[in-house]
């Protein structure tokens, strides 16, 4: 066999404008403006190396990904001590990442990485070198020849201490060309390191191995050392399409269009295609796949067009042709930033906003005005974030609509970072270089004194788990022992430290043999009242025998310390450290779960068709398994988690399948095979996979609730998830008290004959809420321990059939293509029917939307202590953005008529009349009115905000009353007048209550109603003065008018 080697390119890259040092061995860096990487190259023997050639390759991601470079920011040869340093500016307009190799034969190359952000220390071992090979072929199982064959990921390590190089820094490096046979080989590889690999030859599909639903974090899919590798490489697919202008459909030239796969690495995705004059684009060297095709955004300007994400399915040596891309304009979203003291607009700030829609953030920068503008398809968007270096992150979840042809504009307020300095000092008052420094809980980064002892940090106020929290500053020194955990006083500039001897913490991590294990991690976090803060970016390992050593502890301090190994589950232990004697605590021996079980299973929809390629992962780690568990389906939906601990294990799948978003949660225990998860659209509802069958659980004894699950015709219904979801308990003075939880255990699925059976550890009575996929959900309530023969009929539900409109010079226009929300509208727990009932719909092509299996009773839990009560009509409400209605079932089943519109904002009505009451059904004589003030409420009974407001003006009615003012509420939403009656009865409302009986829009917009509830004030000539305020400001508005 001819050996094909790995070619390391030499390649002069562009130099960018970098100052290089070679000579550097501390990290002082005396030029200002700088920032120093300094390290050593070592055997793994400890032994420095001499003449090792050392390259720093920097990448800069403000390109766009798919021309990205890695470009040479320095070469130096190292000293007799191995040594070697960069400097770089210490400023830089985009994210840039440093990746460092080292390279002397015959050892294998080492890796390194430097953030770019501050100085910092590497240490680079290289070690014996290894091989990786082996050969690509056709789909018949024939070598390809002439292919170029590179590696696109390389990771050196695990844990901690993992090393790696990105996709642009491997694919200059590392190429290898296939030869007669197909044969590739890469040589000089480290033993530790595991890769990715990336096929492309002309008129065949490019393959990337890279699965990034599978990768957990740590290993990638091939090791150093094999040589038996096998890749296919198809002939490839084509996709062929047009770019027009949607309104006129023009063929647009030089659009560039791009194709991506859902979750994939960005810096090897395909180049982008180019419309000709004719509008028309191809792309080749497609996989077999499911793509996305979208226009490539401009990195830092707005695009002219915006464009719908199309979804193509490819095959094998078939070309997909008349693709259209529909070019619009779009809305334009404004966002001005301002720094919130001066009040100043903020240039170079980053924007965001996120489409669930389609799972992409869209970003701006703000220019000299401090205005980011983002131009976005029509549609529902959540403002996201916006950030600038040296201020504090700002997050606002705030739905916006972005429609054709208009301008939104939010306005943010950034704060600057707040900052401390000072001097780290020993117990004996000697200034401490080297001491590490952050900020806890805001985060922040880690920095260290110098050799004068000086600091500065800065945190962010963002990050705040509670705002009433002082931020602390952890100051530790290990090589001395000494620590410091003190408060960050409010508004300081400078801060002295004087550290203290601290604790240190000692113990052994074992395996259940009392074995100890070598390299397991230990991590350490502050513990406070509503939080928890790591305190080092870097883990402690285990020597040999398991033996660990944590040194400067502060004391008076709560901690939790983690631990994990490879091979082996979890586990924390909590920690005082005043409970060390001479300052040290033994912790003893922290024994670790052996995972050495297989959870295997299979993913399917709700048809039972199996699922491919759905991203499969564990969490919720406090049972003890390992964390980094993450797989990937197969083609047959198959899954298989190794290395897995007995015990509980919770279960995450995410999926795309037919252009749905699908997912599940489900728990099951380590060694169960075969188990089920069916992944569904919206929030998932949790399936408990246990291992007992309906036969074992209804032999266990009476502490079980057991029944069967029917359709309306008696048939039973299979696949139904059933769960506890509140016990009800007699106290001792003989009333009830109600518990509410998700009580993941006391769960069941019905089986193919509709049977289920739960096992229970109170004799006492529950409610069961039962979650079908084609029926309506349903609460059964007070169900004693030892039923097992309770029959419960699923209710097919209600249907809402309606239409998304804008109102545009009166006539309503049909809004396509958009995502429609329903959700209830009682999140009382004992009502509630589960996050999974809150749907989404999109409109087709004419605005309909539908909205089937709607749970349309409920009971009021106001009387859940009654034996004898009646359903009333369960509430729900539909939305678009900030645009919603709420609809209820009263009579039919379905509603067939429903309209939300959307319309541009009315206009306010402050020093205009009011208008009159036409539309509205309310009970007033126009001679009550006269010469008094008026308070108009417009509101929606099924809506809490609503409902509040109007009971705080019901309390302080009479006080408003005294005042010369009549009060009047109007119901702003279509109700049932005996049911709006009811209402106003059963809370006393003491002033007139209408409603709208013509048309809603119409009127609201007359009235300038905007939101509700909507409180409007108008003085005696019943001039409006004030509109749009809260129960709270009334006062002071009767006041302003009384005072004029």
């Amino acid at each position: 066999m001819r050996r094909i080697w790995m070619t390391i390119l030499c390649v002069a890259l562009s130099l960018i404008i970098l100052t290089i040092s070679g000579q550097a061995r501390s990290g002082e860096n005396t030029k200002a403006g700088q920032i120093t990487c300094t390290g050593r190259v070592i055997e793994e023997q400890g032994r420095s190396v001499t003449g090792a050639k050392v390259r720093l390759l920097a990448m800069f991601y403000g390109d766009p990904p798919t021309s990205r470079e890695a470009k040479l920011a320095g070469e130096v040869i190292t000293d007799a001590d191995g040594a070697f340093s960069f400097s770089v500016s210490a400023e830089s307009d985009v994210y840039r990442y440093g990746y460092i190799v080292a390279e002397k034969e015959p050892l294998a190359i080492g890796v390194g990485n430097w953030p770019m952000r501050q100085d910092e220390e590497v240490e680079i071992k290289l070690g014996p070198a290894k091989e990786l090979a082996g050969i690509v072929v056709d789909q018949s199982d024939k070598p390809v020849s002439g292919a170029e064959v590179s590696i696109s990921i390389l990771k050196v390590g695990e844990g901690e201490g993992q090393t790696g190089l990105a996709a642009p820094v491997t694919m200059k490096l590392f190429k290898a060309g296939t030869n007669a046979s197909g044969q590739f080989v890469f040589s000089g590889l480290p033993a530790d390191a595991t890769a990715e690999l990336l096929v492309k030859k002309a008129g065949r599909a490019t393959i990337s191995t890279y699965r990034p639903r599978q990768y957990s974090g740590q290993k990638l899919t091939f090791a150093p050392g094999q040589k038996d590798i096998k890749l296919v490489q198809p002939v490839e697919a084509k996709i062929e399409g047009i770019v027009v202008e949607k309104s006129s459909g023009k063929p647009m030239a030089g659009v560039e269009v791009m194709v991506r796969k859902e979750q994939d690495l960005a810096d090897i995705r395909h180049k982008p295609a180019i419309s000709n004059a004719d509008g028309a684009f191809s792309i080749n060297s497609l996989a077999p796949d499911r793509y996305i095709l979208e226009l490539v955004r401009p990195r830092e300007t707005q695009p002219d067009w915006v464009a719908a994400p199309v979804e193509v399915t490819t095959e094998a040596g078939k070309v997909v042709e008349d693709i259209k891309i529909e070019l619009c304009k779009g809305g334009l979203l404004e966002v001005l930033v301002t720094e919130v003291r001066s009040n100043k607009p903020l240039e170079g700030a980053r924007v965001y906003v996120y489409d669930q829609r389609h799972r992409q953030s869209y970003r701006g920068r703000t220019g000299d005005d401090g205005v980011g503008r983002i131009r976005l398809l029509p549609g529902v968007y959540q403002s996201s974030d916006a950030f600038k270096e040296g201020f504090s992150s700002f997050r606002n979840q705030q739905a916006i609509t972005a429609e054709e042809g208009t301008t939104k504009r939010l306005e943010w307020q950034l704060n600057a970072l707040p900052t401390v300095a000072g001097i780290v000092r020993d117990n004996n008052g000697k200034p401490v270089e080297g001491a590490t420094l952050q900020v806890c809980p805001m985060g922040g980064r880690e920095t260290r004194s110098d050799a004068e002892g000086k600091y500065k940090v800065s945190w962010d106020l963002g990050r705040a788990v509670d705002e009433r929290q002082a931020p602390l500053l952890v100051c530790r020194y290990a090589e001395g022992n000494l620590a410091l955990v003190t408060t960050i006083p409010e508004g300081a500039k400078t801060l002295d430290i004087d550290l203290k001897p601290g604790v240190i913490v000692t113990g052994k991590v074992v395996n259940p043999d009392s074995k100890g294990i070598d390299n397991a991690r230990i991590r350490i976090m502050l513990r406070q009242t509503m939080w928890g803060s790591t305190m080092s970016r870097e883990s402690i390992g285990t020597d040999a025998e398991g033996n660990f050593e944590i040194k400067a502890i502060p004391i008076e301090n709560r901690y939790e310390l983690s631990f994990n190994a490879v091979g082996y589950g979890s586990k924390r232990l909590e920690i005082h450290a005043d409970e060390a004697l001479n300052n040290r605590l033994k912790v003893g021996e922290i024994t670790l779960p052996v995972a050495n079980l297989v959870v295997s299973g299979l993913v399917v929809d709700t048809q039972g068709n199996p699922i491919a390629n759905a991203r499969v992962e564990s969490y919720n780690f406090e049972g003890g398994q390992p964390g980094n568990l993450r797989t990937q389906s197969d083609l047959q939906g198959k899954f298989t988690f190794d290395a897995v601990c007995e015990g509980e294990l919770n279960i995450r799948i995410s999926a795309t399948h037919d252009g749905k978003r699908l997912s599940a949660r489900a728990i099951t225990n380590g060694g169960a095979s075969g188990i089920k998860i069916v992944v569904r659209e919206g929030n998932p509802v949790l399936q408990y996979l246990g291992t007992k069958s309906y036969e074992q659980i209804i032999q266990s004894g009476e502490k079980v609730i057991a029944g069967v699950a029917l359709e309306e015709n008696g048939s039973p219904v299979a696949e139904v998830p059933v769960g506890v979801c509140c016990i009800k308990r007699r106290n001792e003075n003989g009333k009830f008290s109600w518990s509410f939880s998700s009580y993941s255990k006391l769960r069941d699925i019905t089986d193919k004959q509709g049977r289920f059976a739960i096992e229970l550890e109170e004799d006492t009575e529950y409610n069961l809420r039962f979650s079908p996929d084609d029926h309506a959900a349903i609460i059964v309530y007070d169900i004693p321990a030892g039923k097992k023969d309770l029959k419960v009929t699923l209710p097919e539900g209600g249907t809402v059939n309606g239409r998304l409109l804008r109102l545009e010079k009166g006539k309503k226009i049909p809004i396509p293509n958009v995502e429609v929300k329903i959700e209830q509208t009682d999140r009382t727990s004992y009502t509630h029917l589960g996050f999974d009932r809150d749907r989404t719909a999109d409109t087709d092509s004419e605005g309909r939307f539908r909205f089937e299996h709607i749970r349309t009773k409920i009971r009021p839990s106001s009387g859940r202590s009654d034996k004898d009560w009646d359903y009333v009509p369960r509430v729900w409400q539909v939305s678009y953005g900030e645009i919603s209605k709420t609809v209820a079932f009263y009579e039919s089943m379905v509603i067939a008529d429903f309209e939300l519109i959307v319309q541009s904002e009315p206009s306010l009505l402050a020093g205009n009349v009011l208008p009159g009451f036409d539309g509205i059904d309310i009970d007033i004589a126009a001679g009550q009115t006269k010469n008094k003030m008026m308070l108009v409420c417009f509101f929606d009974m099924n809506q809490r905000p609503s409902r509040n407001c109007i009971m705080q003006i019901a309390k302080k009615a009479s006080q408003i009353q005294q005042n010369d003012t009549i009060i009047v509420a109007v119901q702003a939403s279509k109700v049932e007048q005996n049911a709006l009656n009811e209402w106003i009865k059963k809370y006393n409302i003491p002033f007139p209550v209408g409603a709208i009986r013509g048309d809603e829009n119409e009127i609201r917009s007359a009235w300038g109603v905007r939101a509700l509830p909507w409180l409007i004030l108008a003085d005696r000539e019943h001039i409006v003065r004030s509109e749009g305020f809260t129960p709270a400001d009334l006062d002071e508005k009767l006041k302003q008018i009384n005072g004029n």
